[in-house]
Parts: structure tokens; C-alpha cells; sequence
């Protein structure tokens, strides 16, 4: 079965295929030349530049679009811009890993620091235009990408609730049971689902 951002894919191919043929079959319109011995000398005629212009630039779309439609490699200067994002991406994943020993130790504000601060703040706290995963996907036009921003934004935001729970357990009204399970079992599916988006970066 193909999916449905491969079905949107292979449209935009259709279109850039069928634009690339318009603009080499289209006419070009430009004044009669005037039959002088000074025009003979010109390098090459306006049909002719035109001509080259349109298939082109109708080139250039087509292979821009097969790119994308075939899961090419982004150009060189989306890669670059990309990757001081992904950087990013792949430190807060760093900064995860000694969590859930963290919570066992009952360290929240240890924990609650790392969370909250960049760079794994920056996955769900300090806003989506400062979100690198949110910005890497915006720029890969990767449905995935964004499906993995929401999914790792909820872990990230549930193990924090939790530990902020904890902090004050004394205070709340309730069985004033201290809860480690839960927060480590969200930080631990937050750095799976980063396991799964990372590679799919690059």
C-alpha cells in the first residue's frame, strides 16, 4: 500500500513532470528581429536563451520534486542548516540517560533542572519556535518529524509533572505515596521515541 505523503509526493511530481513540458513546448513572444548585417553577428538568438531558460528552470523543479519524492538527501545548505538542530537534538537525548537513575534516588529537582532548562527544555517548554525538533521537521516537511515532536513534548511534560508531584507529595491531599515508576517510565519511552526520530535527521 502506498502512504498517503507518498501519494501527495508522486502528485507533485505529475505537476512538476507536466510544468517542465509547458514551459519547453510553451512559445516565446518577442519583437521581429531586423534583417541587418549588425543583428547577423549576435551569439545566439532570444528564442534560443529562452528556450534553454525554460528548460531549466522546468529541469530544476522536476528534480527538486523526484528528490523528495524518492527520499533523496536534503541539499547541501538545508544539512547544513540542520545541523546545529540536530546537535541540539541529540544533547537533551544525552541529558535524559541518567534520569530514571535520578528519579529512583528521589533527586527531583536534579531531575526537574535538566527538564526544564535547554537543551531538553527546548523539546517542550521554552516554546515551538525555539524547538529544534519542531524547526528540523518544518524544514523537512517530514510528517513523522511532527508526529515525533508532539509525541516526545507529552513524555517529556508527564515525567516532569510527576516529579513536580513528588516535590510536594507531603502537601497534597492523597495517599502521600511518592511515585517513581511513572516519571521514570515517561523519561525512558521520551528517549525510545528519540531513538526512533534521531537517525531519520540525517
Amino acid at each position: 500500500n502506498i502512504s498517503p505523503t507518498m501519494m501527495r509526493l508522486l502528485a507533485l511530481l505529475t505537476v512538476a513532470v507536466a510544468t517542465t513540458d509547458a514551459l519547453v513546448q510553451a512559445p516565446s513572444r518577442h519583437r521581429p528581429r531586423m534583417a541587418s548585417a549588425r543583428m547577423s553577428a549576435a551569439p545566439e538568438s532570444p528564442t534560443d536563451l529562452d528556450g534553454s531558460s525554460r528548460r531549466g528552470f522546468g529541469s530544476a523543479v522536476a528534480t527538486g520534486v523526484v528528490a523528495l519524492a524518492l527520499g533523496l538527501p536534503p541539499s547541501p545548505a538545508q544539512a547544513a542548516g540542520n545541523a546545529e538542530l540536530i546537535a541540539t537534538v541529540k544533547e537533551a537525548r544525552k541529558l535524559l540517560t541518567p534520569l530514571p537513575d535520578q528519579l529512583e534516588a528521589e533527586q527531583w529537582d536534579t531531575v526537574r533542572t535538566v527538564l526544564k532548562n535547554p537543551p531538553v527544555g527546548l523539546l517542550w517548554n521554552l516554546g515551538e519556535s525555539k524547538n529544534p525538533l519542531k524547526l528540523i521537521a518544518k524544514s523537512m516537511e517530514d510528517p513523522d518529524v511532527f508526529d515525533a515532536v508532539d509525541e516526545i513534548s507529552t513524555s517529556i511534560q508527564i515525567c516532569d509533572q510527576f516529579t513536580y508531584d513528588n516535590v510536594f507529595i507531603y502537601y497534597q491531599p492523597g495517599d502521600g505515596k511518592i511515585k517513581k515508576k511513572e516519571p521514570i517510565n515517561m523519561v525512558k519511552q521520551a528517549m525510545k521515541q528519540l531513538d526512533a526520530i534521531i537517525p531519520t535527521l540525517e
